[in-house]
């Protein structure tokens, strides 16, 4: 890593001493691909390239933020094509690449509580609050990807970052994604791949959401079954199937009771039209595989409540 660490480290030294190194086009090029070049070393070094990441690391969060920085002038003079122009490609490139070479090297990693208390809360509080600012034509979709990384590789060390991760990129998401089914392709599957995430390592912290919040997850989860892309169908029939198995495993019996009154026959609804739906036949298996699970929760006992809301009627009949 010699070269690109002297290339690197100039370019530093050029920003401190006040050239403006991100109006370049050629100092941005250069800059994309000594991230791609540590990017490829990470991969194949794996864990041991630590060092070489921590060497780089602060700089590389001001650099993220210095190109978001240097991206609004743009747009705040041409909001419709801004973004379009060579140069602020050139500098969204930085940022994707940044994330990239993040969300690789925490695959990566072995060393998780260091990871969790010294690099991801850094990483946060650069992209979170900068992707919720951003229109939608910029937001980048690798914050998606990059969080559902960290949540997957840290688990129950992300609970107490669920609620900041939510507020930041649910809402401001979910506006770009479900006003129609084709456009921001990324955004949607980085979204969905996101809420799986948490679902299946942060579970005690989404059962701590607002009740509103957990109600827009749940709804948001319902919308990405019937949605007519398979692998977002199938990726929301797994965060589905995620959360049957964790309130039966994982949830205090009241808390799941609670659950399966509020949402078990809206899902069951909701199921059946997918199941009936020509456009969705693709996703038969696995469609019938989660209403195995609903109805293994029902007939197993483990919903313990009227779903009728009449406790004289039983769930299953005698």
């Amino acid at each position: 890593m010699r070269c690109p660490n002297i290339a690197w480290d100039q370019t530093m030294q050029a920003a401190m001493q006040g050239v403006p190194v991100l109006e370049n086009p050629e100092s941005v090029k250069a800059l994309v691909n000594i991230l791609r070049t540590n990017t490829a070393a990470c991969t194949s070094i794996g864990p041991r390239f630590k060092p070489q990441i921590e060497r780089i690391y602060m700089d590389m969060l001001g650099l993220y933020r210095a190109a978001s920085g240097a991206i609004h002038p743009s747009l705040q003079a041409d909001p419709t094509t801004g973004f379009a122009r060579p140069l602020v490609r050139g500098l969204r490139s930085i940022k994707k690449e940044t994330l990239r070479l993040v969300e690789t090297y925490v695959s990566k990693a072995d060393e998780l509580e260091d990871l969790a208390k010294e690099m991801v809360p850094l990483l946060l509080d650069a992209c979170l609050g900068d992707y919720a600012a951003n229109p939608p034509q910029t937001r980048d979709a690798e914050v998606l990807n990059v969080v559902a990384e960290i949540v997957s590789k840290l688990g129950r060390w992300m609970n107490a970052q669920v609620d900041p991760i939510l507020k930041a990129v649910f809402s401001c998401t979910l506006e770009m994604i479900n006003k129609e089914l084709v456009e921001y392709p990324e955004h949607r599957t980085g979204f969905f791949k996101l809420l799986r995430a948490l679902v299946q390592h942060c579970f005690p912290a989404i059962l701590q959401l607002p009740p509103e919040m957990f109600t827009q997850v749940i709804n948001s989860i319902v919308w990405g079954f019937k949605h007519t892309m398979r692998d977002i169908a199938d990726t929301a029939l797994g965060i589905v199937g995620d959360l049957l198995q964790n309130m039966a495993t994982k949830a205090d019996q009241t808390v799941a009771n609670q659950f399966y009154q509020a949402y078990y026959l809206q899902l069951l609804q909701d199921l059946f039209f997918v199941l009936t739906d020509s456009e969705h036949k693709s996703g038969f298996v696995m469609q019938v595989q989660v209403l195995a699970l609903m109805m293994h929760a029902v007939s197993s006992g483990q919903v313990a409540v009227p779903l009728s809301g009449n406790p004289a009627i039983p769930n299953v009949p005698p």
